[in-house]
């Protein structure tokens, strides 16, 4: 067994929204292998790196996110509840809508070189 390595997008105004509870959908993108740097392009902060999806090719799903070009597969979710984790916010969402982009194996958090902060 192994854990994907995956990146949650929601719309750009998250920080400023979650606050609020306006924001009620992510989509995950699950990045392929061999995505490494893709990977660590998208794990900076959006409020540190606001255009971090500049020159990255994606469409907007129907829940006004974005669906990487680049990624092996991706999942739609409603946001159910967030709950504050030190200095992360755990969110917990359901599946409403997936797809897959091709065929191939997932980016591992042990291919990437990564390893959990929390």
């Amino acid at each position: 067994m192994y854990c994907a390595l995956v990146g949650a997008n929601w719309p750009v105004s998250w920080e400023n929204q979650r606050c609020n509870n306006l924001i009620s959908w992510l989509t995950i993108n699950v990045l392929r292998s061999g995505g490494r740097e893709l990977a660590g392009k998208l794990g900076k902060s959006a409020l540190q790196q606001p255009d971090k999806l500049a020159g990255i090719g994606f469409e907007v799903g129907a829940n006004g996110c974005p669906i990487l070009h680049e990624a092996l597969a991706w999942v739609a979710c409603e946001i159910r509840h967030t709950v504050e984790a030190g200095d992360s916010t755990l969110v917990v969402g359901e599946v409403v809508d997936v797809g897959m982009q091709g065929e191939g194996q997932p980016l591992t958090m042990a291919e990437a070189g990564f390893k959990h902060a929390g």
